[in-house]
């Protein structure tokens, strides 16, 4: 099966059409489609006969199919949730063009928005550190065999993810790939071997694969028919593990698993995996990932159930499900999300005032009388969070509470003519110390996620604590620079 890495960029030309709601074909015209990273797939079309344009300057359709080339090969190519605009008529012969996006794009497959679908997800490495207890040697190997065996999640809807070891096959694609298949002692071997079957590449007809790899995988297989339906899981799932590992995890392969059907000719096909490049799956570009390996807080052991499962975490992760397809709870999660990505960012008072609304939907949705800073602080503070915020706090005040020190602060955003008079500026220094400002934004940030952590159950609560200690020491651990 092909294999399409997220951080690499490709370039495709082809033949495309239009398909409509009946899975009829309209006419072809001629594209390009290319991907890079943290810029998506871009696509150009073109025609003479203007086949694509329906009357509108924009264009926005579901499923594009065509052929394209990939790796010597013509293969079928789907676009997913295309939109354009369309160009001038150019040149002598009235060419056509309309530029635009695609969500996804997919090879070697037709799709339909109406078949079943299941996808196979690898992740970048920081995901399987917090699977795997070693990393390297038959020790690491034999941990992926027990986990890629043992039971899969399953959740509401049918919905079932299993960790699997994925056997492929690599397509050779130059005569220079065979430098990474072998090595040689003496000089000028590995050039014998390229010029004896050079002959071979040069015909552009050959069928060579490098030898089998195993990569660890994450299955996802669900009973539902809308291709985004599955995407949501993918998305819901990733984001779970990228706050249990405090960073943001990457997809570097994804594969569609497409259903067994019998096409208009009678010709059976059978189930198999498309590779395709996802919009929303693109490499994440951080410079947090990988920052905390070694001493992780939460991994798969941390969960209450000891087994060497991902099942392991099937509470939490249930629990995290119906949160993220809870509306309501839509902040709280973006707001997890926000404090995760930018770890090694300073926030700002748009980040800190979204932050103390997060805590107040939070509070408010888990049923808390007083859905404020204080009520957090009281269900969820540790002593040492406690003295560690009374530190930010000094001198303190007999009448001031965190949660009124922290909306007070927010007041003075709000508010910034009275600022000077509130309390002797004692709030609107806050504001005036960006050091001091991010430290009290990575604490009430890192009691968030503690709290949210905490009802999803499930989770070592000792473990939680720590994770919490070190989410505040890390993205408090600014700064000033002094010059000499």
């Amino acid at each position: 099966m092909f294999q399409l890495e997220h951080s690499e960029s490709y370039q495709w030309i082809g033949s495309f059409w239009f398909v409509d709601t009946d899975g009829m074909r309209g006419e072809e015209f001629a594209g390009e489609v290319t991907y890079k990273p943290g810029h998506g797939i871009q696509l150009r079309f073109s025609s003479p006969q203007a086949s694509f344009e329906d009357g509108n300057r924009e264009v926005a359709r579901k499923i594009v199919h065509g052929i394209v080339r990939q790796q010597n090969t013509a293969v079928r190519v789907t676009l997913y949730n295309v939109w354009g605009v369309f160009g001038a008529f150019m040149g002598r012969t009235q060419m056509k063009t309309m530029n635009g996006k695609a969500d996804m794009i997919v090879l070697d497959e037709h799709l339909r928005d109406d078949w079943t679908y299941g996808l196979q997800v690898q992740y970048d490495d920081a995901f399987e550190d917090m699977l795997i207890t070693r990393k390297e040697g038959p020790g690491a190997e034999s941990e992926r065999v027990r986990l890629s065996s043992a039971p899969a999640i399953t959740l509401a809807d049918r919905v079932v993810i299993a960790y699997r070891l994925t056997t492929t096959l690599s397509d050779l694609r130059s005569i220079d790939d065979l430098s990474g298949i072998f090595w040689s002692v003496a000089d000028g071997d590995l050039t014998l071997l390229k010029r004896a079957i050079s002959p071979l590449f040069e015909t552009g007809d050959y069928g060579l694969r490098n030898s089998a790899m195993t990569i660890p995988t994450i299955n996802i297989e669900t009973q539902q028919s809308k291709i985004v339906d599955v995407f949501d899981t993918e998305k819901t799932f990733r984001r779970f593990w990228s706050l249990v590992g405090d960073q943001t995890l990457s997809v570097r392969k994804l594969w569609l698993r497409t259903p067994a059907r019998r096409t208009e000719t009678g010709e059976v096909l059978y189930a198999h995996h498309a590779a395709l490049l996802s919009e929303n799956s693109s490499m994440t570009q951080t410079s947090s990932n990988g920052r905390r390996l070694r001493n992780m807080p939460l991994h798969l052991y941390t969960f209450e159930a000891k087994e060497h499962s991902l099942s392991n975490a099937q509470a939490s992760i249930a629990s995290w499900f119906e949160i993220c397809t809870d509306k309501r709870f839509e902040p709280v999660v973006d707001g997890v999300e926000r404090l995760v990505a930018e770890s090694d960012k300073m926030t700002d008072r748009t980040r800190y005032n979204a932050l103390l609304s997060e805590v107040e939907t939070f509070l408010d949705l888990c049923n808390v009388k007083r859905a404020d800073v204080d009520a957090l602080v009281d269900h969820y503070a540790s002593e040492e969070w406690r003295a560690s915020f009374d530190r930010l706090r000094e001198p303190l005040l007999d009448d001031e509470t965190p949660g009124k020190f922290a909306h007070e602060v927010r007041n003075v955003i709000a508010h910034p003519k009275s600022a000077a008079k509130k309390a002797n500026g004692r709030y609107a220094a806050v504001l005036a110390d960006r050091v001091k400002f991010q430290s009290v934004y990575a604490h009430l940030g890192g009691l968030l996620v503690k709290a949210v952590l905490t009802k999803l159950g499930g989770i070592d609560q000792a473990a939680i604590e720590e994770f919490a200690r070190q989410f505040v020491e890390v993205r408090a651990s600014f700064e000033k620079i002094h010059y000499e």
